[in-house]
């Protein structure tokens, strides 16, 4: 099933602003982190794979990870906007945020490799107030995963 909204569509326009091929690393939000918000883009290959959002606490020795799912959607289809609210079971507290990555966890039902052709974190913290951790959109930038692969952005928190 392939939706298109326009939720996607504003959101797909907005980053699209942020220009092609930008990467950013934010930094953590003053507060608490109760909330992530992922919204990737799909490139040419789409993926029926199961894909991880992950964090790493620095008080922690393992990422804990959200598989990405949207209830009634078919996530991660070519050339496609996806969000995700991922909360964590406790609040990352100021400071503890270490790292994030996307993984390709596998165990979809086609065994693809997914085109991720943007990625867009937030961390949002108890009173809504979001605060950017990473960006990358647009072609020439995209990362191709493999089953149980990562992409680790190259930011500390």
């Amino acid at each position: 099933m392939r939706t298109t909204t326009l939720l996607g569509a504003a959101l797909l326009a907005a980053l699209g602003a942020a220009g092609c091929g930008d990467t950013e690393c934010g930094e953590a939000p003053p507060g608490a982190i109760h909330r992530f918000i992922v919204t990737t883009k799909t490139g040419f290959n789409a993926t029926d794979m199961e894909i991880n959002f992950c964090y790493l606490r620095k008080s922690a020795e393992s990422y804990m990870c959200f598989d990405l799912d949207n209830s009634g959607v078919d996530d991660f289809e070519r050339y496609d906007v996806n969000s995700f609210a991922c909360r964590p079971s406790t609040p990352i507290a100021p400071g503890d945020l270490d790292r994030i990555k996307m993984l390709n966890a596998g165990g979809g039902f086609l065994e693809n490799n997914w085109d991720m052709r943007g990625l867009r974190v937030e961390a949002e913290e108890e009173g809504g107030e979001r605060t950017l951790l990473f960006e990358r959109w647009g072609y020439p930038t995209s990362v191709t995963l493999s089953r149980g692969e990562a992409y680790l952005p190259d930011c500390r928190y």
